[in-house]
């Protein structure tokens, strides 16, 4: 059987776009060396858009987006 093709989502960066973006994020905010590992950035941007997109409060996102206080601070925190 063959696979389908994944639709694109309006919640989602595509794979493309992705990769433009993590080359800047790695280059203008590269990781620490010590403290906290770091979220998966592109699963927070998705929910930075799935926030923008409906509207919602941070606490409803999904989880699969990351938790909703480290979107909030990285948000707050983050202006690009």
């Amino acid at each position: 059987m063959l696979r389908k093709k994944r639709i694109p989502t309006l919640w989602e960066v595509p794979d493309q776009l992705w990769e433009r973006i993590e080359k800047l994020i790695d280059k203008f905010d590269p990781p620490a060396p010590t403290g906290r590992k770091r979220e998966d950035a592109r699963k927070l941007l998705d929910g930075v858009i799935f926030r923008f997109r409906t509207g919602c409060q941070w606490n409803p996102i999904p989880r699969v987006y990351g938790d909703d206080s480290y979107q909030v601070a990285i948000h707050g925190v983050k202006k690009i």
